[in-house]
């Protein structure tokens, strides 16, 4: 069995990274999951957190939200909200984290939306840059 898979990145600006990979590793909205070539069909939401790319080197993104979809040995995920780790400034986290903390301040908020923007502040106050 092919142990690689087509993966694409795709936002509404680039094309982020286009190539065949080994694993890849998603934060789902119902969890983390790994993709592995033969991985079930699936259509699932993005979290915030990381896509990790597995191949010969590791990728790393930080993505806000998205949609993910594996078909045919083949995945795509979208995202308007996602970044390169390795681009991620102080400056970009402050930014973030003051949008994400004035949409926490809004009342007109729901549970849904709340617990995700909590989890996008406990990633964004853990990360080490």
């Amino acid at each position: 069995m092919e142990s690689n898979f087509k993966t694409e990145i795709i936002s509404p600006e680039e094309i982020i990274y286009s190539g065949d990979v080994e694993e890849v590793v998603v934060p789902g909205i119902e969890g983390e999951m790994t993709i592995l070539s033969g991985h079930i069909p699936l259509i699932t939401f993005l979290r915030p957190g990381f896509i990790l790319i597995n191949n010969k080197n590791e990728e790393k993104y930080f993505v806000e939200d998205g949609v993910v979809e594996f078909y045919e040995n083949k995945l795509t995920i979208l995202s308007s909200n996602i970044k390169r780790f390795k681009e991620i400034t102080k400056d970009y986290i402050s930014l973030v984290s003051e949008k994400t903390t004035n949409r926490l301040k809004e009342k007109n908020i729901d549970d849904k939306e709340k617990y995700i923007l909590d989890y996008k502040m406990d990633i964004l106050n853990n990360l080490n840059i």
